[in-house]
């Protein structure tokens, strides 16, 4: 609770009531003198009233802070309408979903002082307001009806920032509402406010107007108490005391007041005390609706006090007419009452409630009066604002009080600070008589808090500043960046506040540290690289995310916002693409050391508070070129050639050692770049042997330039920078096949053959000149060296002349294939790389019919044995040497049966 503030000297009281005929003064800390005078009245004259030594006056409502309604927990409102302001320590909400007016007043009094939050005249004051459309249907407008001046015109105050609501425009005023531009309640039309002015948090003590309170936070009941409690006569638990104090009979300090008459509903009270509060017992007066006095009236220094007995759960408030009058004179304590009240009349209830600890629900047709209770219900009509303007006689509590102030520490544990360490807190008071005291408080940095060694006397301002703590209390990589409060350092130790506890945090960072990156380029081709080529690096931070960065030579990196201690891995990721470039391992210097790169090539160091560390990153930009070469198989046995055959090709770079490689047929390969300058020698390895095939000598040309191998078959050549050598390499395949001719002799006649009989047989080449051989049934001929892919066509000539036998056509077969003759009789057929043409020619022998011949005279006895043939094998490799000569080949004339050369021929 709030500890006491006392405001009036103790003469108030004795001095306030005057001589007969003179109004009564206003009560300080109660409602405004105005109030008062509407409600005074003449008295007659009669000795002053001296107060007991040690008391003060005290309003028991100035602990609701000049509000109409103060509920300290939550508030309900289900009634038509309410002057006056509110405020609501937790949870606002309405029970119906008609408009609901707070106004300065309509039917009530509007002589009243609004209240004011960081400086701002405010009407409703709520922790948060009930979000749920379910429970909270509640269109509240806060207007300025019936006022008269610019004080009178209230705001609205939210403790909570926290989502859903939201603020926009309506109308001209600003509307607090779950989503932007909706009619649906929720809503809270704050009709004295603007948006988008009054829409943000204000950032001082000075509200400006804003819809939110400059303090907030979680608890949101301790923070609107603050507000609302601040200007308090005495904190809660004193009010409670002196309210014990007052109506208990044996203190004498209040006087109780006797039933003169009691008409059922109708009670007339007896005489009550013009200088002490009168105190009623509802016990008295249960179930009465009207409330009369008989002799003398309360007013500021004689309050009537009705009091309600603790376990009372139902009250019935009688009306105390004229309506108004005695409204801020009347005090219904329920400070003993705990738990849920119900307080109902079908008519008017007059007067102040104070029921701190109870969940009051009040039905009324008005309520004329403030309420100070846990949690509020209203219900039925309206509520008008008359404020209570009495004061009791309370004790007056020693009037001085303390501060405290306690370290906290933010970035860097209590235990890193240096050992002996303390911060120190000066302060200046400036007590009320004007006297002036200084004095230094030593901080512990495990948050004990310290004080003062003397008291203050009420009133006294006090004024905080923290000495600036030296940066060699912490570790090298930490440095002092900021100091915070908690509460306002400027403050004054009265009866509200006795005592004031305040945590200053200063807080410490890392030292801003940085690196800079710088590109250095060596190598043959550094010349040929532009200035503002772009080279791509990577770091992380202490194993963060990776960040990209971009270098140039011309164009250092630099990395400034990072903090002493962090970790830096960096690396180079992408190379500029520089035609006839490329580039070597990096070389890492940091702050001029060299640094060996990782296993992923990328280098660490740690940054220095207060440095910049410099890395150089080197690379070698090589001048290269590149070598290109294509292989073409040419000849008429190309078609022989396997698929996927590797040719290998033998090189050496700059005179080393030998090298080898394969490309395939038809097709190129292209070295890796090779740096600028590099002599290339290169020949072609030994060729695959393919059966039927005979290589010609390689064709080489570099960049289209025939070239003549050495005695090796080597040929040289030199990269050059950024171009390609492009090589070409042709090999010849020669193709050659063959032939196996086998003549058969069927037919009835064929025993009638001679085994040896010659058969003649005429073959050309192409269009070549007619070759004649012959050949005997059942004795393959194979011919070799046949021209690949040219025709060959063959035909058999005159049939020999054999005594008895008829020859049939004949019959080809090639490769088991029966071919027809044409009309000159000729078959044709081509021969294939490294194959064997298959023929076949067949006569058929046959017997003429036999015819009766004379019987022959018999002559001289021929020589046994058969003729020769004639078939001289000399005769038809000669015969075949020829017409290959003449026919398009080029055979040796020495050979009788050429033979196909396998292999590379030199």
């Amino acid at each position: 609770m709030h500890a006491r503030r006392w405001f009036a000297p103790l003469a108030v009281m004795a001095a306030a009531l005057l001589a007969g005929g003179v109004a009564l003064a206003a009560i300080p800390g109660s409602a405004s003198a105005s109030v008062s005078a509407v409600a005074s009245k003449v008295l007659p004259a009669r000795s002053a009233v001296v107060l007991a030594p040690g008391t003060s006056a005290v309003n028991p409502l100035t602990l609701a802070g000049g509000y109409t309604v103060y509920a300290q927990g939550n508030a309900t409102l289900g009634n038509s309408e309410f002057e006056g302001s509110i405020a609501v320590g937790e949870r606002l909400r309405l029970t119906h979903s008609a408009t609901y007016q707070f106004a300065h007043v309509i039917a009530g009094t509007g002589s009243y002082v609004l209240p004011t939050v960081d400086g701002d005249p405010t009407r409703v004051l709520i922790g948060d307001y009930a979000s749920d459309p379910a429970n909270n249907q509640g269109r509240v407008q806060i207007t300025s009806l019936g006022a008269t001046e610019p004080s009178q015109v209230g705001d609205l105050k939210i403790v909570d920032r926290a989502a859903p609501f939201v603020s926009f425009t309506r109308g001209d005023w600003l509307r607090y509402a779950r989503t932007a531009g909706t009619d649906d309640p929720p809503l809270i039309d704050a009709q004295n406010q603007d948006y988008p002015d009054d829409a943000n948090p204000p950032g001082t003590s000075a509200g400006d107007g804003s819809i939110f309170t400059y303090e907030t936070g979680a608890d949101s009941r301790a923070i609107v108490a603050d507000y609302v409690q601040a200007s308090a006569d005495a904190n809660q638990d004193e009010i409670d005391e002196c309210f014990a104090n007052v109506v208990d009979p044996t203190q004498l300090v209040g006087h109780p007041v006797e039933i003169l008459e009691d008409a059922g509903d109708r009670i007339v009270l007896g005489p009550l005390s013009p200088d002490q509060p009168n105190v009623l017992q509802y016990a008295d007066i249960e179930g009465a609706s009207l409330l009369q006095f008989s002799d003398g009236t309360p007013g500021p220094l004689n309050p009537l006090v009705i009091h309600v007995a603790a376990g009372t759960t139902t009250i019935m408030p009688p009306a105390i007419d004229p309506e108004g009058t005695y409204s801020p004179y009347t005090v219904w304590d329920l400070s003993e009452v705990t738990g849920a009240v119900t307080i109902s009349t079908g008519g008017r209830g007059d007067g102040s409630i104070y029921a701190p600890d109870a969940n009051v629900t009040i039905s009324a047709q008005p309520w004329d009066g403030q309420i100070i209770a846990n949690d509020v219900t209203i219900l039925g009509g309206e509520v008008h604002s008359y404020l209570f303007a009495g004061a009791l006689p309370c004790d007056t509590p020693v009037e001085e009080g303390t501060f405290s102030v306690a370290k906290e520490l933010s970035g860097v544990a209590p235990g890193d600070v240096a050992p002996g360490t303390t911060f120190q807190v000066r302060y200046v008071a400036l007590a009320p008589d004007g006297t002036r005291s200084t004095g230094v408080l030593e901080l512990s940095p495990d948050g004990t808090p310290a004080s003062p060694d003397v008291q203050f006397p009420f009133g006294t301002r006090i004024a905080l500043f923290e000495v600036p703590p030296d940066d060699d209390v912490l570790p090298p990589d930490l440095a002092w960046t900021d100091v915070t409060w908690d509460g306002d350092t400027t403050f004054v130790i009265d009866g509200t506040h006795p005592t004031t506890e305040l945590v200053v945090t200063d807080t410490a960072a890392p030292i801003p540290a940085g690196f800079s990156v710088s590109k250095q380029l060596t190598g043959s081709g550094d010349t040929a690289v532009p200035s503002g080529a772009e080279f791509t690096l990577s770091y992380t931070v202490n194993g963060g995310d990776p960040i990209g960065l971009t270098v140039s030579p011309d164009d250092p990196a630099v990395v400034a916002d990072l903090e002493a201690g962090d970790a830096v891995t960096i690396g180079e990721i992408e190379f500029p693409e520089v035609e006839g470039i490329t580039w070597g391992t990096p070389v890492w210097t940091v702050d001029g050391v060299p640094v060996e790169p990782d296993a992923n090539g990328d280098v660490t160091f740690t940054l220095v508070g207060g440095e910049t560390i410099a890395v150089q990153l080197t690379n070698e930009a090589d001048a290269v070129g590149w070598i290109a070469i294509s292989k073409t198989v040419a000849g008429d046995g190309s078609s022989a050639l396997p698929d996927g055959t590797m040719f290998p090709l033998i090189y050496t770079l700059d005179g080393g050692g030998e090298q080898t490689t394969e490309i395939p047929a038809s097709e190129a390969i292209t070295f890796p770049p090779l740096p600028a300058g590099t002599v290339v020698t290169v020949r072609e390895g030994e060729l695959p042997e393919i059966p039927g095939v005979e290589w010609g000598a390689p064709g080489w040309t570099v960049d289209g330039s025939p070239q003549v191998p050495d005695a090796d078959g080597n040929i040289t050549f030199v990269v050059m920078p950024g171009t390609t050598v492009s090589l070409s390499l042709t090999n010849t395949m020669d193709g050659f096949g063959s032939l196996s001719v086998v003549k058969t002799v069927t037919g009835p006649g064929s025993d009638l053959v001679p085994a040896d009989t010659a058969f003649p047989i005429e073959y050309r080449i192409s269009n070549g000149p007619i070759i004649t051989t012959e050949v005997t049934a059942g004795v393959p001929v194979t011919r070799d060296g046949l021209p690949t892919g040219v025709p060959v066509s063959a035909r058999e000539a005159a049939q020999p002349d054999v005594p008895g036998v008829v020859w049939g056509s004949p019959t080809w077969t090639v490769d088991g294939t029966v071919l027809q003759p044409d009309a000159d009789g000729w078959v044709t057929f081509v021969p294939t790389t490294g194959t064997t043409v298959e023929i076949e020619l067949e006569n058929t022998a046959t017997q003429p019919a036999p015819t009766p011949t004379p019987t022959p005279t018999p002559g001289p006895t021929p020589d046994s044995g058969l003729a020769e043939s004639g078939f001289d094998g000399a005769q038809w490799s000669a015969l075949a040497v020829g017409a290959m000569i003449a026919g398009a080949s080029a055979m040796a004339a020495a050979g009788l049966v050429r033979r196909r050369t396998k292999g590379h021929r030199a």
